[in-house]
């Protein structure tokens, strides 16, 4: 596979640099976050946070609980203000286009995706297999 030398990431670092201070939708940079609401993805929204990204979450809260991000933006240290620009929640599935669709009209524009909105459970996938199919597959 191919290798990235020092020069080569100092020369990606740089070129994803003024990606994100050319992009037009706000202030910061704001990344798209599905299944923002569970483990994985809580913590990676505190390093988004932390790197001066704003987020967009939506979450269907099948496994997990809004109050994660309560938590998030303590341990990331936002007001109640900051908050409220910087750490957006939407409960939506992301097998629900229309509802998704309002998602992206209401928001500014992503920088990046990032997709943590899938079912995982083993024993329950072999007895549901076509809602993971559906959620999994279709909804990616």
């Amino acid at each position: 596979g191919h290798k990235l030398n020092n020069h080569n990431k100092t020369s990606l670092r740089a070129h994803f640099t003024r990606i994100i201070i050319m992009s037009p939708s706000s202030k910061n940079p704001t990344v798209l976050v599905a299944g923002g609401c569970g483990y994985i993805g809580t913590h990676t929204i505190v390093c988004l946070l932390q790197q001066s990204y704003d987020v967009v979450v939506v979450d269907n809260l099948v496994n997990s609980n809004v109050i994660s991000l309560e938590k998030v933006a303590e341990i990331v240290g936002l007001s109640k203000e900051d908050q409220e620009k910087r750490l957006v929640f939407h409960k939506v599935d992301i097998c629900d286009e229309s509802a998704l669709r309002k998602v992206f009209e209401a928001s500014p524009k992503f920088i990046s995706c990032i997709h943590f909105a899938g079912l995982k459970a083993v024993g329950e996938s072999t007895r549901l297999p076509l809602l993971y199919y559906e959620n999994n597959l279709s909804g990616t």
